[in-house]
């Protein structure tokens, strides 16, 4: 999806303000796609085809800690919520047993140059875009799900997908951890430099 702001400067008196990316797939199929496999492929080898060791299986989202801070420092573990207060999600399960279409972020970037982009009418495009996906997502019952890539994923996170504006549907940013049941301890992780940290809307 492009979106176009109407100025003075440039011929015709368009400017490309926005371009937003998104395709649809099962939410297993969605992580498995991003960078290095996904944070799911740790997990029991038949976890997709809902076998034995699959029951029991238990995932929550740790959180990053939307702070001033957030980022500025690097990607550091400690930015999140510790795992001993992590709670089981049973939305975060039902998405991965399901075969029904989430919604993915793809691609999420500002097409203006940066000075116009952080301006007026541009800087309004941007964030509309993103803010009307959630929200017809939200209406639609469907997750939302997006990597945050780069060399500082929790600083993209707070600069730009942890804003009130994003939020408010219910967007979060973390790191998506697996369990084999309430009482076992949080499977492993992969390094954050595998790039899965997400953005995710829960229905």
């Amino acid at each position: 999806q492009l979106a176009d702001c109407h100025g003075g400067a440039v011929p015709q008196g368009l400017r490309p303000a926005s371009l937003l990316v998104t395709t649809r797939r099962p939410f297993r199929d969605a992580l498995a796609n991003t960078d290095s496999g996904g944070p799911l492929k740790e997990l029991p080898a038949d976890f997709a085809s809902g076998g034995v060791a699959s029951e029991g299986l238990a995932f929550a989202l740790q959180e990053l800690d939307a702070s001033d801070t957030l980022g500025m420092y690097g990607a550091l573990p400690e930015e999140r919520a510790s795992a001993r207060e992590l709670q089981d999600d049973p939305r975060i399960r039902s998405l991965a047993f399901s075969q029904d279409d989430v919604l993915v972020v793809d691609a999420y970037l500002a097409l203006a140059a940066r000075g116009a982009a952080g301006a007026g009418d541009l800087r309004e495009v941007v964030r509309a875009e993103f803010v009307e996906l959630l929200r017809s997502a939200k209406a639609a019952g469907t997750a939302v799900v997006l990597q945050l890539g780069g060399d500082n994923p929790h600083l993209l996170a707070r600069k730009v997908y942890l804003r009130p504006a994003f939020t408010r549907f219910g967007l979060r940013c973390g790191y998506l951890r697996w369990r084999r049941g309430p009482q076992a301890p949080w499977g492993r992780e992969q390094p954050w430099t595998n790039r899965v940290c997400l953005g995710l809307q829960l229905p």
